[in-house]
C-alpha cells in the first residue's frame, strides 16, 4: 500500500465534528447530554493508506493510520467540557477503521481527545456506504459521544473522501440524534395539544 503524506497547506485532511443535542428528557439528578462542536485538521507529517488489498478508492474497504497518535489537530471547539479546558491547536487521535462490507467493524474510539486528564471520545458502531467510486467515498453511521460527567450521547457521523490527480483528502462530521426522552416528551406534548383542540371543538 502506498503511504499518503498529509500537510495542512494542501488541506489533505479536515475532520469536523459537530454536536447539537436537546436537553429534554433529563432529570435534575441525571448527567447532562453533550452539546457543541469540534473541528480538526490532520497533524502535518502523518500518513494513511487505503485497506482492502488495493490503493483504489473503488475497491478499498477501510483507512489505516498505522497506529499513529496525535494525528488530529484541534482548530476550534464548543463541545461540552472542552470549551474552557481544551485549547485550540491541541492534539487528538483518529483511529483506523474498516467500513466495508457494511455495516463495517465497530471502532471504540474512532477519535479521542484527553482534556484536563479526562478522555473525550466518539465510538462508531455502524458504517453505511452511500457512494464508492474510483475518486470518491461517502459514508455515514452512528455511535456514542462520551465524556466523564456527561451522559453518553447518541450521534450520527458522516465521512467523505475524495481523490484528485495529485492528492487525496477526506472530512468527517458528527452530530447528535434525538434521545428517547426527547421523543417521548415531544409525543406527550403533541397528544396534549390534540386533546385540547378536541375539547375546544
Amino acid at each position: 500500500m502506498n503511504g499518503i503524506k498529509i500537510g495542512l497547506s494542501k488541506n489533505i485532511l479536515a475532520v469536523s465534528v459537530g454536536v447539537a443535542v436537546s436537553m429534554f428528557g433529563t432529570t435534575a439528578n441525571a448527567d447532562p447530554f453533550i452539546s457543541g462542536s469540534v473541528s480538526f485538521v490532520q497533524t502535518p507529517g502523518s500518513t494513511f493508506t487505503l485497506t482492502g488489498g488495493s490503493s483504489n478508492f473503488e475497491t478499498a474497504t477501510g483507512f489505516d493510520f498505522g497506529g499513529q497518535t496525535n494525528n488530529l489537530l484541534v482548530v476550534s471547539t464548543t463541545l461540552s467540557g472542552l470549551t474552557t479546558t481544551f485549547p485550540t491547536m491541541s492534539l487528538g487521535t483518529l483511529s483506523s477503521f474498516t467500513f466495508g462490507p457494511a455495516p463495517g467493524v465497530a471502532v471504540n474510539p474512532l477519535w479521542k481527545i484527553t482534556s484536563a486528564g479526562s478522555p473525550y471520545s466518539f465510538a462508531a458502531t455502524s458504517f453505511v456506504i452511500d457512494q464508492q467510486t474510483a475518486n470518491a467515498i461517502t459514508l455515514h453511521g452512528y455511535g456514542k459521544l462520551s465524556l466523564t460527567g456527561y451522559a453518553d450521547t447518541d450521534a450520527r457521523w458522516d465521512f467523505s473522501a475524495n481523490k484528485t490527480t495529485d492528492s487525496q483528502s477526506f472530512s468527517m462530521s458528527t452530530g447528535t440524534v434525538p434521545v428517547p426522552g426527547t421523543l417521548a416528551i415531544l409525543g406527550l406534548g403533541l397528544a396534549g395539544m390534540s386533546l385540547t383542540r378536541r375539547k375546544k371543538a
